[in-house]
């Protein structure tokens, strides 16, 4: 039993009335302790370097240097570099006599790893839907007419150049 059940149990026997429903109650409680996980991970320092591309990973996404992954047998690794087919994976295998080994495998047997937070507050996300409203569609509409800013490509479908156009005499 969770602290989360229990709690609406308490409820219930105090008042004799349901309070809170059970799916929404939970939902908050994950929501929460998920996003106070991810602003933790977050808060630790990180080089701000860009990203420096390497070939195909598993789910046909391109990887970068230092990736988290996946590896086969379930255990994670940082991706040093892909290249046709093959993947360079630097881990930990506590039972060598190295500890920290780099393993070649097929890039299509790792995949990148998500942080389990992410995936519990990315599925309470899912199916929610914009409520539509007339304010929200007379916005769109302004914004919409405005003109695009100096320097940037012009809204609309292209204008042809050229000898094909017809004009009046």
């Amino acid at each position: 039993m969770t602290m989360i059940d229990f709690l609406e149990s308490w409820i219930d026997d105090l008042t004799g009335v349901r309070k809170l429903s059970i799916p929404s109650a939970r939902a908050a409680a994950e929501a929460s302790l998920a996003g106070s996980a991810l602003r933790q991970l977050r808060a630790q320092p990180h080089p701000l370097t860009r990203r420096r591309y390497t070939g195909r990973i598993g789910n046909g996404r391109r990887g970068y240097a230092g990736q988290t992954v996946l590896l086969p047998n379930r255990t994670l690794g940082r991706l040093i570099a892909a290249r046709r087919g093959w993947a360079a994976v630097a881990h930990v295998d506590p039972f060598s006599v190295r500890s920290s080994r780099i393993t070649y495998v097929a890039a299509a047997e790792i995949s990148p790893y998500k942080h389990p937070a992410a995936v519990a507050l990315g599925r309470l996300k899912a199916g929610c839907r914009e409520k539509p409203s007339d304010a929200k569609a007379r916005a769109c509409r302004r914004n919409g007419r405005c003109l695009p800013r100096a320097g940037s490509r012009a809204r609309g479908r292209p204008r042809s150049t050229g000898s094909t156009q017809v004009t009046a005499r």
